[in-house]
């Protein structure tokens, strides 16, 4: 039995591993001898093969695992995960993952992510990721505001890596702040809820947000002296150059958003316009005073530098990645 997982979003795909190893160590006897895993970047070409063809022992299937799949270019293993296709769901058990497929790997690669038992994990959208927030937050007992859930999807991103982390941190701090409060005893009535003020108080990037205001009133201002300080102060305190970039992208795309609504919608109030645009109510309140602050070629010009700026920063290793923000500011 064959199974490819594969994708980018590898929280996801790393859980359903995880998921699959531990089935098979419940269900199978003396499974904990036949379960075999591999990181084909390390592992040797025989050591690959050898796990492959031998036998289970005292059990009537084998588990074997070979991460990052996508490293191997041994013909003979490569010609033998190519005859575990279609092979029968009651023979071994052989996974393959890896973060990623590309389109220029093996042939006999790409086809293994056609297979009956093949997934992918794509990142989540916006909506599915509400989802899986959500889902992640009743499972443990709690819940998260709907303005929260938004807020928090604006800061972290898709990456579930982190999500989970900063999930986890707002548990512990909404379940203490309960204790604190003498609610020992849960009912179905009153059920711990993740808020808004919760995110802002806790998650880094919503403080890194807020810093970031000052620079906006800067670059307005046209004051480069000024911005350039604000930026290095930032960069100082230990923000990284891309999750600058993309907190700076962030308030611009929402500064154009909010523009575009106010001209069409101009007498709607801000509790309004947040709920329309998906937008926190308290990034929506920061933002409305500075409006007036660009005009609508000033927020796409630098939206569009910003991404320049951002392909820098990810394909140019050279130099210090600082002067492509001083460049963008100046």
């Amino acid at each position: 039995m064959l199974i490819v997982l594969y994708g980018p979003d590898t929280w996801r795909s790393r859980e359903k591993l995880s998921r699959l190893k531990a089935k098979y160590l419940a269900e199978v006897p003396h499974a904990a001898y036949n379960l075999v895993s591999l990181n084909a970047k390390t592992a040797r070409p025989e050591e690959i093969s050898q796990a492959l063809a031998t036998p289970a022992l005292l059990a009537r299937r084998r588990m074997v695992v070979i991460e990052y799949v996508a490293a191997i270019q041994h013909k003979k293993i490569l010609g033998m995960l190519r005859t575990l296709v279609g092979k029968s769901k009651e023979g071994d058990i052989v996974i393959l993952w890896d973060e990623a497929l590309p389109e220029k790997t093996d042939p006999i690669l790409k086809a293994l992510t056609t297979t009956e038992y093949a997934q992918e994990f794509k990142l989540l959208t916006p909506q599915a990721l509400d989802a899986w927030i959500s889902a992640w937050c009743a499972e443990r007992g709690l819940t998260i505001s709907a303005p929260a859930n938004t807020l928090l999807q604006e800061l972290v991103g898709p990456d579930l890596w982190r999500m989970a982390g900063e999930l986890e941190k707002l548990t512990a701090w909404v379940q203490a702040d309960e204790r604190r409060r003498g609610g020992t005893e849960r009912t179905n009535a009153h059920v711990p809820v993740i808020t808004p003020e919760a995110v802002v108080l806790l998650v880094p990037a919503a403080e890194a947000q807020e810093q970031l205001f000052p620079l906006l009133d800067a670059l307005a201002a046209r004051d480069t002296a000024k911005a350039l300080i604000i930026l290095h102060q930032h960069l100082d305190a230990g923000a990284e150059e891309i999750a600058t970039v993309g907190l700076m992208m962030g308030l611009f795309r929402n500064l154009l958003q909010l523009t575009a609504y106010q001209q069409e919608h101009p007498d709607t109030s801000k509790e309004v316009m947040a709920k329309k645009l998906g937008l926190h109510p308290y990034v929506v309140q920061k933002l409305l005073p500075r409006l007036r602050l660009f005009s609508h070629e000033e927020l796409c010009g630098s939206i569009t530098r910003l991404v320049r700026t951002d392909m820098a920063l990810k394909s140019i290793r050279v130099g210090s990645p600082r002067v492509f923000l001083d460049l963008f500011v100046s």
